[in-house]
């Protein structure tokens, strides 16, 4: 069932929430992953007229319109409530259908047939319900579902393991780094932590605060041999092709990597076209439009690839690699990405712009000796952190392979 009519759910209708109100639920659910998502509540009394569209757990809800295929199975404990219209819900009998088979056998279904059945590969909305309705299927035995599910799941949830594990490495890393140059007790000449054990500091009037006595404050655009951001294809004339070059969007940056299974692809003519924005490996990635201050470093196994004009890169001077790593560390710590995402909070179209990058100040040691210590202790970290997104394009791809060829019958579960 697809949500109601939009004069049906009108913002005049929404009211603060309160024991007696009932959640809208929106398409940010979905994509997010996450019940909690917005803020939108009806009354008791409106809810009443529109109980038709309510949600339970255990309801599949799909995004009407936007990213196709998307959807979310709602969990247990969530706020009673209703879709809203551009949701549809779903509820499966599952003495016919399993739960999970049918999330894999969607996600098939809309992008191979439903789009192709009405007459287009790429559209911005669902086909018509009535449309859907219309289409004859053919689906296996609840038994072989279930196999099929299986296989399918257990690539997820291995992709879904590397992601987390990621996420802790990241979070591994960012913790040291708050120990290291936030709180300054990195390592002394004796093992011991400098600032705790009285290492002496001085006042910098710059950062205004104390920082360690004989640290410099500098710079991005000290070091920097290029601060720049990509260009959109199609003002040049070209498009999107579904191989070819790696083309990095906002979407592709998230917890300090670049998700591969996000990427777009443009050709090698355009790659060209975009010299400037080609990527190097080292480059430091920063989103400047949409989600600001998103950051990750460019590593060699996604090259040749290029960026457009929401991501900006910085690429560091020859002789100054050695501050890559900490500088990406300076720019994802929670005070830069604070100040960075207000930093223009006034403007009606929020982004970040070159000179802002440029103007990052960070503090440093003046032989770089703890700023080198730092890398030779993270780097482990990057290098798993990257083993593991190769591994996830890996079985995203091998998924993604046997998803039509299990749907459609050409390869059988033993």
């Amino acid at each position: 069932m697809r949500g109601p009519f939009g004069g049906d759910v009108k913002k005049e209708f929404f009211i603060p929430k309160s024991a007696y109100a009932f959640k809208v639920y929106e398409q940010g659910v979905v994509y997010n992953k996450d019940p909690n998502i917005g803020n939108y509540y009806i009354s008791k009394e409106r809810y009443e007229k529109l109980k038709r569209f309510a949600v339970r757990p255990g309801d599949i809800l799909i995004s009407g319109a936007g990213t196709l295929g998307e959807l979310f199975e709602l969990p247990n404990g969530i706020e009673e409530g209703i879709i809203n219209q551009a949701l549809i819900r779903i509820r499966i009998n599952e003495s016919f259908v399993d739960k999970e088979y049918f999330k894999f056998y969607f996600s098939w279904y809309v992008k191979e047939v439903a789009c192709k059945h009405v007459g287009a590969s790429v559209i911005p909305n669902l086909p018509p319900l009535e449309d859907l309705k219309k289409i004859d299927v053919c689906i296996p035995s609840i038994t072989d579902q279930k196999k099929i599910a299986s296989v399918l799941s257990a690539l997820d949830d291995k992709i879904a393991l590397n992601k987390k594990m990621n996420q802790k490495l990241e979070a591994m890393a960012k913790r040291l780094y708050d120990y290291w140059f936030v709180q300054y007790d990195f390592p002394d000449k004796n093992g011991h932590p400098y600032k705790t054990t009285g290492g002496p500091m001085t006042y910098n009037e710059v950062l205004k605060r104390e920082i360690p006595e004989g640290w410099e404050v500098k710079k991005v655009s000290d070091y920097a041999d290029l601060i720049t951001k990509g260009t959109t294809p199609s003002t040049l004339g070209f498009d999107f092709q579904d191989t070819g070059i790696n083309f990095v969007k906002v979407e592709c940056i998230e917890n300090g990597q670049i998700l591969q299974e996000n990427l777009m692809h443009i050709s090698e003519e355009a790659n060209v076209a975009m010299k400037r924005s080609q990527l190097r490996s080292n480059d430091i990635l920063v989103t400047i439009a949409g989600r600001l201050g998103s950051a990750a470093i460019v590593s060699e196994h996604i090259l040749p690839a290029n960026t457009n004009q929401a991501v900006a890169l910085i690429r560091m001077k020859k002789e100054y690699g050695h501050l890559v790593n900490y500088i990406y560390r300076v720019i994802s710590s929670s005070s830069m990405q604070k100040r960075l995402q207000g930093s223009n909070a006034q403007s009606i179209q929020k982004n970040l712009t070159l000179p802002i990058l440029g103007d990052i100040e960070f503090v440093q040691d003046s032989n770089c000796e703890i700023i080198k210590r730092f890398n030779e202790i993270t780097k482990p970290i990057f290098l798993r952190q990257q083993e593991n997104i190769q591994e996830i394009t890996r079985l995203t791809a091998l998924r993604d392979k046997l998803l039509p060829l299990l749907m459609n019958g050409q390869v059988v579960v033993g």
